[in-house]
Protein backbone atom coordinates (compact mmCIF):
# COMPACT_ATOMS: atom_id res chain seq x y z
CA UNK A 1 0.00 0.00 0.00
CA UNK A 2 1.02 3.02 -0.78
CA UNK A 3 2.09 6.02 1.98
CA UNK A 4 -0.41 8.33 0.74
CA UNK A 5 -3.05 5.96 0.55
CA UNK A 6 -1.89 4.46 4.46
CA UNK A 7 -2.54 8.64 5.09
CA UNK A 8 -5.94 8.63 3.67
CA UNK A 9 -7.41 5.41 5.63
CA UNK A 10 -5.57 6.81 8.50
CA UNK A 11 -7.10 9.69 8.75
CA UNK A 12 -10.20 8.58 7.91
CA UNK A 13 -10.22 6.19 10.50
CA UNK A 14 -8.95 9.19 12.99
CA UNK A 15 -12.27 11.08 12.00
CA UNK A 16 -14.72 8.00 12.22
CA UNK A 17 -12.95 7.27 16.27
CA UNK A 18 -13.22 11.13 16.92
CA UNK A 19 -17.28 11.33 15.48
CA UNK A 20 -17.95 8.25 17.37
CA UNK A 21 -16.00 9.43 20.47
CA UNK A 22 -18.08 12.75 20.52
CA UNK A 23 -21.76 11.79 18.94
CA UNK A 24 -22.17 8.31 21.02
CA UNK A 25 -24.13 8.08 24.30
CA UNK A 26 -26.01 5.93 26.26
CA UNK A 27 -29.10 6.50 24.20
CA UNK A 28 -27.34 5.10 20.75
CA UNK A 29 -30.23 3.19 19.13
CA UNK A 30 -27.94 -0.03 17.28
CA UNK A 31 -25.08 -0.82 19.93
CA UNK A 32 -23.80 -3.80 17.93
CA UNK A 33 -24.05 -1.26 14.56
CA UNK A 34 -21.82 1.54 16.74
CA UNK A 35 -18.86 -0.93 17.98
CA UNK A 36 -18.76 -2.81 14.79
CA UNK A 37 -18.09 0.50 13.26
CA UNK A 38 -15.38 1.54 15.90
CA UNK A 39 -13.86 -1.63 15.63
CA UNK A 40 -13.40 -1.27 11.92
CA UNK A 41 -12.21 1.92 12.30
CA UNK A 42 -9.38 1.00 15.00
CA UNK A 43 -8.52 -1.97 12.84
CA UNK A 44 -8.13 0.56 9.48
CA UNK A 45 -5.98 2.60 11.70
CA UNK A 46 -3.47 -0.11 12.85
CA UNK A 47 -3.57 -1.46 9.44
CA UNK A 48 -2.76 1.96 7.62
CA UNK A 49 -0.81 3.34 10.36
CA UNK A 50 2.45 0.54 9.30
CA UNK A 51 2.94 2.60 6.37
CA UNK A 52 1.75 6.15 7.11
CA UNK A 53 3.74 9.49 7.70
CA UNK A 54 0.85 10.89 9.29
CA UNK A 55 0.56 8.11 11.57
CA UNK A 56 4.00 8.21 12.66
CA UNK A 57 3.87 12.35 13.51
CA UNK A 58 1.03 11.51 15.50
CA UNK A 59 1.21 8.45 17.30
CA UNK A 60 5.45 9.05 17.62
CA UNK A 61 5.39 12.25 19.41
CA UNK A 62 6.37 12.34 23.21
CA UNK A 63 2.51 13.16 24.49
CA UNK A 64 1.20 9.82 22.80
CA UNK A 65 4.11 7.66 23.46
CA UNK A 66 3.59 9.11 27.38
CA UNK A 67 0.12 8.23 27.26
CA UNK A 68 0.99 4.81 26.13
CA UNK A 69 3.75 4.37 28.60
CA UNK A 70 1.00 4.97 30.93
CA UNK A 71 -1.91 3.48 29.09
CA UNK A 72 -2.43 0.14 31.45
CA UNK A 73 -2.25 2.66 34.53
CA UNK A 74 -4.69 4.69 32.63
CA UNK A 75 -6.91 1.81 31.92
CA UNK A 76 -7.34 1.34 35.63
CA UNK A 77 -7.98 4.70 37.13
CA UNK A 78 -10.32 5.80 34.17
CA UNK A 79 -13.58 3.97 35.23
CA UNK A 80 -13.56 4.36 39.06
CA UNK A 81 -12.85 8.18 39.07
CA UNK A 82 -15.70 8.17 35.65
CA UNK A 83 -18.20 6.21 37.65
CA UNK A 84 -17.50 8.14 41.60
CA UNK A 85 -17.43 11.61 39.93
CA UNK A 86 -21.27 10.63 37.96
CA UNK A 87 -22.42 9.27 41.54
CA UNK A 88 -21.54 12.28 43.85
CA UNK A 89 -21.99 15.12 41.17
CA UNK A 90 -23.28 14.30 37.73
CA UNK A 91 -22.70 12.91 34.45
CA UNK A 92 -19.26 15.01 33.13
CA UNK A 93 -19.39 17.73 31.07
CA UNK A 94 -16.81 18.11 28.52
CA UNK A 95 -14.82 20.30 30.16
CA UNK A 96 -15.22 18.36 33.87
CA UNK A 97 -13.97 15.25 31.74
CA UNK A 98 -11.35 17.37 30.43
CA UNK A 99 -10.13 18.03 33.94
CA UNK A 100 -10.82 14.47 35.07
CA UNK A 101 -8.74 13.39 32.14
CA UNK A 102 -6.11 15.74 34.18
CA UNK A 103 -6.67 13.60 37.05
CA UNK A 104 -6.36 10.31 35.46
CA UNK A 105 -3.23 10.87 33.94
CA UNK A 106 -1.77 12.24 37.27
CA UNK A 107 -3.02 9.15 39.49
CA UNK A 108 -1.77 7.10 36.34
CA UNK A 109 1.66 8.37 36.00
CA UNK A 110 1.93 8.05 40.02
CA UNK A 111 0.63 3.95 40.05
CA UNK A 112 3.29 3.55 36.31
CA UNK A 113 6.26 5.02 38.37
CA UNK A 114 5.80 3.79 42.34
CA UNK A 115 4.03 0.42 40.90
CA UNK A 116 4.48 -0.57 37.75
CA UNK A 117 8.17 -0.12 37.11
CA UNK A 118 9.44 -1.11 40.17
CA UNK A 119 7.19 -4.21 39.49
CA UNK A 120 8.61 -4.70 36.47
CA UNK A 121 12.24 -4.85 38.21
CA UNK A 122 11.12 -7.49 40.84
CA UNK A 123 11.41 -10.62 39.63
CA UNK A 124 9.57 -13.38 41.12
CA UNK A 125 10.96 -16.42 39.32
CA UNK A 126 12.45 -16.64 36.03
CA UNK A 127 11.05 -17.87 32.65
CA UNK A 128 12.67 -21.10 32.81
CA UNK A 129 11.64 -21.82 36.13
CA UNK A 130 7.81 -21.51 35.27
CA UNK A 131 8.24 -23.82 32.33
CA UNK A 132 9.73 -26.64 33.84
CA UNK A 133 7.07 -26.18 37.45
CA UNK A 134 4.22 -25.80 34.75
CA UNK A 135 5.83 -28.64 32.71
CA UNK A 136 6.23 -31.02 35.94
CA UNK A 137 3.20 -30.18 38.07
CA UNK A 138 0.93 -31.13 34.83
CA UNK A 139 3.44 -34.64 33.71
CA UNK A 140 2.61 -36.08 37.19
CA UNK A 141 -0.82 -35.10 38.14
CA UNK A 142 -0.30 -31.76 40.22
CA UNK A 143 1.46 -30.30 42.70
CA UNK A 144 2.15 -30.69 46.20
CA UNK A 145 -1.17 -31.88 48.43
CA UNK A 146 -2.84 -33.71 44.89
CA UNK A 147 -3.67 -37.62 44.93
Amino acid sequence: MSAGLSDFLFLISGVILAFAAVNLNKDSVFPFYDSLLISTAAGLSIYSSFNSRLASLFLANKVMVFIGGISYSLYLVHWPIIYYYSMVFRFPSLLESFGLFLIMLAIAWDMFRLVEQPARRFKFFSSSDCFFKSHSESDFGGGDGRY
